[in-house]
Protein backbone atom coordinates (compact mmCIF):
# COMPACT_ATOMS: atom_id res chain seq x y z
CA UNK A 1 0.00 0.00 0.00
CA UNK A 2 1.60 2.92 -0.94
CA UNK A 3 -1.01 6.08 0.80
CA UNK A 4 -1.40 7.52 3.97
CA UNK A 5 -2.51 5.55 6.75
CA UNK A 6 -3.77 6.14 10.57
CA UNK A 7 -4.24 2.82 12.01
CA UNK A 8 -5.09 2.07 15.79
CA UNK A 9 -4.75 -0.51 17.55
CA UNK A 10 -6.25 -1.52 21.44
CA UNK A 11 -4.13 -2.32 23.61
CA UNK A 12 -5.92 -5.21 24.36
CA UNK A 13 -6.86 -6.63 20.94
CA UNK A 14 -7.66 -9.76 21.06
CA UNK A 15 -8.60 -10.07 16.86
CA UNK A 16 -5.48 -7.93 16.44
CA UNK A 17 -3.08 -8.84 19.36
CA UNK A 18 0.47 -6.98 19.84
CA UNK A 19 2.17 -9.45 18.20
CA UNK A 20 0.27 -8.58 15.04
CA UNK A 21 0.71 -5.09 15.65
CA UNK A 22 4.94 -5.21 16.11
CA UNK A 23 4.83 -6.77 12.77
CA UNK A 24 2.42 -4.56 10.65
CA UNK A 25 4.73 -1.71 12.45
CA UNK A 26 7.81 -3.62 10.93
CA UNK A 27 6.34 -3.14 7.42
CA UNK A 28 5.51 0.01 7.66
CA UNK A 29 9.04 1.12 9.51
CA UNK A 30 10.68 4.18 7.51
CA UNK A 31 7.23 5.04 6.25
CA UNK A 32 6.30 9.06 7.72
CA UNK A 33 2.93 8.60 5.94
CA UNK A 34 1.83 6.07 7.94
CA UNK A 35 0.82 6.61 12.01
CA UNK A 36 0.20 3.74 13.85
CA UNK A 37 -1.15 4.26 17.17
CA UNK A 38 -2.28 1.89 20.49
CA UNK A 39 -4.27 2.97 22.55
CA UNK A 40 -3.54 1.65 26.43
CA UNK A 41 -6.43 -0.51 27.72
CA UNK A 42 -8.40 -0.43 24.38
CA UNK A 43 -9.93 -3.79 23.05
CA UNK A 44 -10.74 -4.14 19.58
CA UNK A 45 -13.92 -1.99 18.72
CA UNK A 46 -13.14 0.44 21.10
CA UNK A 47 -14.55 3.27 18.71
CA UNK A 48 -18.34 1.95 18.56
CA UNK A 49 -19.83 3.39 21.10
CA UNK A 50 -22.85 0.56 21.04
CA UNK A 51 -20.36 -1.96 21.63
CA UNK A 52 -18.95 -3.38 24.68
CA UNK A 53 -15.44 -2.41 24.30
CA UNK A 54 -16.02 1.51 24.16
CA UNK A 55 -13.65 3.22 24.95
CA UNK A 56 -13.98 7.08 24.60
CA UNK A 57 -10.73 8.41 24.97
CA UNK A 58 -8.94 6.06 22.16
CA UNK A 59 -12.53 6.86 20.08
CA UNK A 60 -11.80 10.17 20.21
CA UNK A 61 -7.85 9.96 19.83
CA UNK A 62 -8.57 7.83 16.62
CA UNK A 63 -10.86 10.22 14.92
CA UNK A 64 -8.86 12.94 15.11
CA UNK A 65 -5.86 11.28 13.66
CA UNK A 66 -7.97 10.29 10.75
CA UNK A 67 -9.19 13.65 10.74
CA UNK A 68 -5.68 15.12 10.50
CA UNK A 69 -4.48 12.11 8.13
CA UNK A 70 -7.55 13.83 6.02
CA UNK A 71 -7.13 17.33 6.12
CA UNK A 72 -3.54 16.80 5.09
CA UNK A 73 -4.34 15.23 1.68
CA UNK A 74 -5.55 18.75 1.42
CA UNK A 75 -2.38 20.30 1.58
Amino acid sequence: MRCPMALHFGERDRVVPLEAVERIKEAFAGRSDVDITVHLDADHGFSHPLGPTYVEAACRAGLASVRDLLAGLDA
